[in-house]
């Protein structure tokens, strides 16, 4: 199976482009050095040392299911991978889904939105 590749043929984020540490995300929100809002999905980003971008989808309990919210991260993080070509700068950025159910091309098309008013894309 290729790198990157899940079980089912679906892109998957490779470790190293996670934020898998409280204490990161932790740091990302507090920095807080861009921000965007809508109301699809808030995010907030530092730049980082590493050398490459890293994510974390952040979904609330108040997002009923596990089914729906594992859902909206699916979709987030595919939009993610799609643009994470064009983003300038390294950064550590953390997404807060705000609805229940987000299409892919909305979230591709908010995703970019966000990060070019931040300057990073």
């Amino acid at each position: 199976m290729p790198i990157g590749v899940g079980r089912e043929g679906k892109d998957l984020l490779p470790k190293r482009e996670r934020i898998r540490r409280e204490k990161d995300l932790k740091e990302v929100i507090k920095a807080k050095q861009f921000h965007f809002s809508s109301p699809l999905l808030y995010f907030v980003a530092r730049l980082s040392q590493r050398p490459s971008c890293r994510v974390a989808i952040v979904c609330r309990r108040n997002i009923k299911g596990s089914v729906v919210r594992n859902r909206l991260k699916r979709v987030l993080r595919a939009a993610y991978l799609k643009i994470k070509h064009k983003i300038k700068k390294n950064i550590d950025l953390v997404i807060f889904p705000r609805v229940l159910e987000i299409e892919f091309s909305e979230a591709c098309e908010v995703l970019s939105l966000g990060l070019k008013q931040c300057g990073l894309f």
